[in-house]
């Protein structure tokens, strides 16, 4: 049973994750730094370099003056790449702390009315305590991003992840109990009419609120992925973060 439902859950969040992908296509953010690298003055304004063969070495000799060039040329390319990975950061975290906010705002005080208590904190775990730290990495990612330069970086803020791991990871293991919770919760017929009534909040958009469960489970390995990328381009920049 638990089973079928977190498969639901899944299959409802893509509407949720399709706005997050949507974001990242328009960011340019598969394929920019081919794109990049692509662009140039086809008419140069000098003589390039001479590449000369040292047949004594049997070996190629690169001027430092065309490996400077073409350093040169490759970091605008991944500052550029680098900069819409910060953005995509901001942008899904920003997507996510709003849907934090529809589960506890729209759902939770609701269901805490009807439900018994346990039933209500086996559903919802510890999703509170999630917002609240989730805000906070908010309020530090948005100023850094929108004034961002090529010397920011985003390492120091994502350490305060490694002090609430434990929280998420509290929520992750006691996920498929919630939704075996929520189907059970389900066979009340207020409960099923009051979670319909939900589906039609301008915030909710139609979603079910597995939908919305759902989504503290899937943000760590997002972070993971993006934050992959960045360090990736940051190796192509010398840069640390």
């Amino acid at each position: 049973e638990s089973s079928r439902s977190r498969s639901s859950s899944t299959s409802s969040a893509t509407s949720v994750e399709d706005e997050e992908t949507s974001h990242q296509q328009s960011c340019g953010l598969e394929g920019t730094a081919s794109q990049e690298f692509s662009k140039g003055d086809p008419t140069p304004t000098s003589t390039p370099p001479i590449i000369q063969l040292s047949a004594s070495q049997g070996q190629i000799d690169i001027p430092q003056e065309a490996l400077n060039q073409s350093e040169e040329k490759a970091k605008p390319s991944s500052e550029f790449f680098r900069q819409n990975i910060a953005n995509e950061i901001l942008h899904t975290e920003v997507m996510y702390v709003q849907n934090l906010r529809v589960v506890t705002d729209v759902y939770l005080g609701s269901l805490d009315e009807i439900l018994p208590k346990e039933q209500t904190k086996m559903i919802f775990s510890n999703i509170e305590v999630i917002l609240n730290y989730n805000s906070m990495l908010l309020d530090k990612l948005r100023p850094r991003v929108e004034d961002w330069s090529s010397d920011q970086s985003l390492g120091d803020i994502f350490i305060l992840l490694i002090s609430f791991l434990k929280v998420y990871t509290q929520y992750i293991n006691t996920f498929d109990s919630a939704l075996s919770s929520l189907t059970e919760a389900r066979k009340d017929p207020h409960v099923c009419a009051l979670l319909k009534q939900k589906e039609s909040h301008p915030s909710v958009k139609g979603l079910d609120l597995s939908a919305f469960l759902i989504l503290p489970v899937q943000r760590i390995p997002r972070y993971e992925m993006m934050l992959r990328v960045l360090s990736f381009r940051l190796n192509c920049l010398d840069k640390s973060d």
